[in-house]
């Protein structure tokens, strides 16, 4: 049930991947209100690593970073733990881009600056699309 905007008695754990403090800072603030549990890694080299470590429901995962091109992670993180979702996370949305994205395997994309609201949606209806 959904209950002022939080999916009730459904775990929400959520890996933000940026390599900007400051987004992950927003992403954290914005989605700790609706009840989301947040881990954060600010390059792709470390992601694989916390999801083995903490199985999260979900990754939110910038495109260009430092290391590992999040492109890249979308297909191993699909293909290694397909229970999760992913949804990229960019301040670059050029169609070219979100079509890859999504056929890569994410579910959704975010673009920044981000909206607040959209943003806490996005991730409670990918979350409980991933529970079911």
């Amino acid at each position: 049930m959904m209950e002022g905007g939080r999916a009730e008695g459904m775990e929400k754990k959520v890996l933000v991947v940026d390599d900007d403090a400051g987004v992950r800072r927003a992403i954290r603030r914005i989605l700790e209100s609706i009840g989301c549990r947040i881990m954060e890694a600010e390059d792709g080299a470390q992601v694989l690593e916390i999801i083995e470590r903490d199985r999260p429901n979900l990754v939110l995962l910038d495109i260009y970073m430092p290391k590992v091109d999040g492109m890249a992670l979308i297909e191993d993180i699909v293909e290694r733990y397909p229970g999760i979702a992913v949804i990229v996370v960019s301040g670059h949305v050029e169609e070219r881009l979100v079509r890859l994205a999504i056929e890569r395997g994410a579910c959704d994309f975010v673009a920044k600056p981000i909206n607040c609201d959209y943003l806490q949606a996005t991730v409670t209806a990918n979350l409980l699309k991933k529970s079911r």
